[in-house]
């Protein structure tokens, strides 16, 4: 029984494939047949885009162009992801490049490959090609070691020089994705061959103080306050870092300096956020008079300051119940737009990022003519298969 009534419904299944078969006089239909897929890129075009796009940017030389070809070669392995074939020859390729790079031209053709790697690990990042990314990092890893050597302490000035910066450069670039762990790893590792880069110094210190580990971010700072001791920006970063991690001593002075010192314009936010926490620090330590006294001498200073006028509404008794609060939402209210002085400390700083640009860019460009000669031995090789 149960057996008819499969039938029955088999049949009943088949019926509209019967009628459309008798329609079409009686022809049988033609097999189904997979859709055709499109042919996409070759390994060979794959390789010629790979190397075109190096060539280009070799011939022009600049620091923008090799981000530009940074992004193009990002686009190029995304693009060859879903063809393993294509994929694994452009991978080969780029292997054979740098393993060239380090056997045949050594120190030279490094620099330039290794920034390269960089940026494309950058855009791959933002693309969200996790695969092809990792081998781009491990592209840039495998060229800083051999750049580095086993004992990179044992290796010239000059030389950990260059590689601080450009350890420093990955460092921001990680930071620039939020990846923060590992922007301070490669921050760190900057710091311990040059303890005199700057930019690596105060990146590293902002970071840590946003990971909230303050004692670190302290000594950091505090070697930089060794090269620049006169750098506002590091001293009030240095002052509430020190606060935070539990020590008092040299905080008040230095944000009472800091807070009536006549600052480059450019400088103004950081004697506002010191006039902010000399205050608070005061009425945390139950001196509301003396606070009250700090935040209207502010006042004559920077008229119209948002955060003194919060702080003097919690500092005056509230006329009634309720007073204080209708106070701050006040003053909350016709707060410019903008992101103010507590905005802009808590930015990333920006001194030092051209100057590192600068002299990464004066670094690469002396290593571009050795780089030039072993794309085109791998041109010819590519030309003679």
């Amino acid at each position: 029984m149960s057996s008819a009534r499969e039938s029955r419904t088999f049949q009943r299944a088949c019926a509209p494939l019967l009628v459309m078969a008798l329609a079409a006089g009686g022809a049988q239909p033609e097999p189904v047949r997979a859709l055709d897929k499109p042919e996409g890129l070759s390994a060979e075009g794959a390789q010629d885009r790979y190397l075109t796009a190096l060539e280009t940017w070799v011939a022009s030389g600049e620091l923008g162009s090799l981000t530009r070809t940074g992004a193009e070669i990002a686009d190029l392995l995304a693009e060859v992801r879903p063809r393993p074939g294509t994929r694994r020859e452009l991978f080969k390729l780029q292997n054979q490049v740098v393993e060239g790079a380090i056997e045949e031209c050594g120190d030279d053709c490094l620099l330039p490959l290794w920034a390269l790697y960089q940026d494309v690990g950058f855009h791959l990042a933002r693309r969200g090609t996790n695969a092809a990314r990792v081998h781009a990092m491990e592209i840039a890893i495998r060229i800083e070691k051999a750049y580095l050597g086993p004992l990179p302490r044992r290796r010239g000035a000059q030389h950990r020089q260059k590689a601080a910066r450009l350890l420093a450069r990955q460092g921001l670039l990680l930071r620039h994705l939020q990846e923060y762990p590992s922007a301070r790893r490669y921050l760190n590792r900057a710091v311990s061959l040059d303890d005199e880069l700057q930019v690596a110094l105060r990146s590293l210190g902002a970071l840590q103080e946003k990971l909230a580990d303050y004692g670190a971010a302290e000594a950091t700072l505090s070697r930089l306050l060794e090269l620049q001791p006169e750098d506002a920006e590091a001293r009030l970063r240095w002052a509430l870092c020190r606060y935070r991690s539990g020590a008092e001593e040299g905080v008040l002075a230095t944000l009472e300096d800091l807070s009536t010192a006549q600052l480059p314009e450019h400088l103004g936010w950081v004697a506002v956020v010191a006039l902010h926490q000399r205050v608070a620090l005061l009425m945390e330590a139950g001196r509301s008079q003396e606070a009250l006294a700090q935040v209207r001498a502010g006042w004559r200073r920077f008229p119209g300051d948002p955060g003194l006028a919060v702080q003097e509404a919690f500092l005056q008794p509230p006329p009634a119940p309720g007073g204080r609060a209708v106070a701050v939402t006040a003053v909350a209210a016709g707060a410019p737009s903008g992101p103010g002085s507590r905005g802009v400390y808590n930015a990333w700083p920006e001194e030092g990022l051209e100057e590192l640009r600068v002299r990464v860019a004066e670094d690469l460009e002396a290593t571009l003519p050795s780089l030039r000669q072993l794309l085109a031995s791998k041109r010819s090789a590519m030309g003679a298969r």
